[in-house]
């Protein structure tokens, strides 16, 4: 990404993590996929202003670094390092471009690799994670979805969990997709690229396992919420999470 399109947003941005989706699936999918953390290393790459940063460091992490594109979202996470300090060093950095910043247990992201243009863009992300990565390290990704299927009731199907997909633009490579907040005013533009192109791209860096996990929902949304209002976000997941191994 070459413009901070959340630098508007940047001090509203982590009310998205109390709509219900955001609680009870993006939560605990990508902690679900990450699993024990308790005395490792950690690069969060898209750290945002550092919400999961916070918490991965609260759940026993001995190290975390978190690093973004975004200069606002950073000088938040720095602020509330500042306030309540964890011990957490924060970087802006373009991943595509990132340095090596150290050799990890673990590189984790919610919502990365869905902001690549195009299959270079990709690789150039995967390749920098990878030379992050320890010996035997694991990168573990929450993201759009690449097999998900894009359609005409994009605009409405996800309207009950408070999100839209609210325009849709082809690309030489995929789609460009802006998707908002139905609670608050706040809306970003990601891309879909096919599952083909990840495929190609993670074998490349060097990944030598890589599993796609679907989503769950937690045991506290199906009481709140019923199973049946899940349906759609399970049957034909929007997002996914992802581990790979170097």
């Amino acid at each position: 990404m070459t413009t901070d399109q959340y630098a508007a947003l940047a001090e509203d941005y982590e009310k998205m993590k109390n709509l219900p989706w955001a609680r009870h699936v993006e939560k605990f999918t990508f902690f679900g996929a990450i699993g024990d953390v308790q005395g490792k290393t950690i690069l969060d790459v898209a750290c945002g202003s550092g919400y999961y940063t916070r918490l991965l460091r609260r759940r026993g992490a001995a190290e975390i670094v978190g690093v973004d594109v975004s200069e606002a979202m950073i000088n938040v996470a720095r602020r509330k390092e500042a306030a309540e300090p964890l011990g957490i060093t924060y970087h802006v950095h373009d991943v595509s471009g990132m340095p090596q910043l150290g050799n990890f247990d673990l590189v984790v992201s919610a919502y990365l690799l869905n902001y690549a243009l195009d299959e270079a863009m990709l690789t150039a992300m995967c390749q920098r994670i990878l030379d992050n990565l320890a010996e035997h390290g694991t990168f573990i990704y929450f993201g759009m979805n690449p097999s998900y299927r894009h359609g005409k009731d994009d605009r409405t199907k996800f309207a009950k969990y408070k999100l839209a997909i609210t325009s849709i633009t082809p690309m030489a490579e995929g789609l460009e997709l802006r998707i908002s907040s139905l609670q608050d005013p706040i809306s970003f533009v990601a891309y879909h690229l096919p599952m083909p192109i990840y495929e190609r791209v993670l074998a490349r860096a060097g990944f030598t396992k890589v599993e796609w996990l679907p989503p769950k929902v937690s045991d506290e949304g199906v009481k709140e919420f019923g199973e049946e209002f899940w349906n759609d976000t399970l049957n034909d997941p929007l997002t996914t999470a992802m581990r790979a191994s170097r």
